[in-house]
């Protein structure tokens, strides 16, 4: 019964160490498709205020 319970904790910490993966990659591919018009309307925004 423990063995059973070990492995579904280790398939846990599989899935949960996978789905913070796909989240980090999916951010960083967003940062960089999006990064330069973010920039680009951060310091057009920042230029307007000035």
């Amino acid at each position: 019964m423990p063995k059973d319970n070990r492995q579904r904790n280790i398939i846990i910490i599989v899935a949960v160490v996978v789905l913070l993966c796909i989240c980090c990659s999916a951010i960083s591919v967003g940062w960089y498709l999006l990064g330069p018009a973010v920039m680009e309307e951060m310091s057009r925004l920042a230029s307007s205020l000035v």
